[in-house]
């Protein structure tokens, strides 16, 4: 304590430190310090004593604050003075991190991790005056979902705002092969204040990206064969993301290049495209191609069937079947009297049958004749 007069005998200053009407409150703001007492020696116009004003270290976004204090002595006027308290703590949402890239499917090859799933934490920055909550919005058709939804900080207790509260997002898997090979969406925030001193203050978004692991969409067919006379069976397969319709046409062709290439009148052709269509999680279609009974003894024979045409985004990998007919009549049999063989049945069993009836046929190779053998 310092004053321009110099006193002829003690002078006992009392001095208080805080007041009611001071903006830090003593017990809050700080640790309460007790009456201090100076005494200025006579013949001296000063003094002091040292004392200790501990700040409440807290976590509120507020103000700078003061704490006065006070002098009183006997017949002596003491002016005041003040401490300041500044504060260091501002109110704000941090999020971390506010980025996540998640492949689709868990990887099976790894164990420490999935990852197909990942997390950002939430917390608050200062201690707020009332509860705080915070919605997650996430926009129709994200590739991910997020668990939980909705927020709750608390200045103390369960949901404490120093605490950080995490978000987790899981990737969802939609069998689509997507432009990119990536799906993206935005997490938003919406803080609500209600009494607390959090309003007006706003929450940083997270992206997710989410990396595609379905391939394109490719068609295949495979060579089939039946009996003359029953229908050809051809499968197309459908490999690649499958979440999805697609299509793809089909027709025959003349196997111009095969060692029996069959006749259009061997089987049914279709010339004309023809649409197949793949429901969303079909990997298989089959068509069939009528062939045509005969009854001549012939090679089994072939024709092709042709894939063209393939949906947007998608493409063929193997477009060309081979279709076997496979002949199902028997090789012709020999008449062979006394070693003189005629053929019968060269035709089919339909042919009618040529031989010596009701006359002499020629002698055998004894010299003798036969009359009226019949076959």
């Amino acid at each position: 304590m310092q004053g321009g007069t110099t006193f002829t005998d003690d002078r006992t200053v009392t001095v208080e430190v805080g007041k009611a009407a001071d903006t830090a409150t003593e017990g809050t703001d700080y640790t309460t310090v007790a009456a201090q007492t100076i005494t200025i020696p006579a013949g001296t116009a000063s003094a002091h004593v040292d004392f200790t004003l501990t700040p409440t270290d807290d976590g509120l976004d507020e103000a700078t604050e003061t704490v006065t204090l006070t002098g009183t002595a006997a017949g002596t006027t003491v002016d005041g003075t003040s401490i300041t308290i500044n504060d260091d703590d501002t109110r704000g949402v941090t999020v971390v991190p506010t980025s996540l890239t998640l492949r689709e499917t868990d990887d099976p090859a790894t164990t420490e991790a999935e990852e197909n799933s990942g997390t950002y934490t939430v917390r608050l920055d200062s201690e707020p005056t009332g509860n705080v909550v915070i919605d997650l919005a996430i926009p129709d058709g994200a590739p991910f979902t997020a668990t939980p939804t909705s927020l709750t900080f608390t200045p103390s207790g369960t949901g404490i705002w120093s605490t950080g509260q995490a978000v987790t997002i899981t990737a969802a898997n939609d069998d689509l092969d997507n432009a990119g090979d990536r799906r993206q969406a935005v997490i938003t925030h919406d803080l609500k204040a209600g009494s607390s001193d959090y309003g007006g203050v706003t929450v940083e978004n997270v992206t997710v990206a989410v990396t595609d692991d379905d391939g394109a969409v490719s068609f295949a067919i495979a060579d089939a064969s039946a009996t003359e006379g029953g229908a050809v069976t051809f499968t197309v397969s459908r490999a690649g993301a499958t979440g999805g319709t697609a299509t793809v046409s089909w027709n025959t062709s003349s196997d111009g290049d095969g060692d029996h290439p069959a006749s259009t009148s061997d089987y049914t052709p279709q010339t004309t495209a023809q649409s197949l269509s793949f429901a969303s999680g079909e990997t298989s279609r089959t068509f069939t191609v009528q062939t045509t009974q005969d009854q001549i003894d012939e090679e089994n024979e072939t024709f092709l069937v042709i894939l063209s045409a393939p949906g947007a985004g998608t493409s063929i990998s193997d477009g060309t079947a081979i279709g076997t007919i496979t002949d199902d009549d028997g090789a012709p049999t020999d008449y062979c009297p006394h070693g003189r063989c005629r053929h019968r049945n060269r035709r089919g069993p339909d042919r009618p049958r040529r031989g010596w009836r009701g006359q002499d046929r020629p002698p055998d190779r004894h010299g003798a004749g036969r009359h009226d053998l019949h076959r």
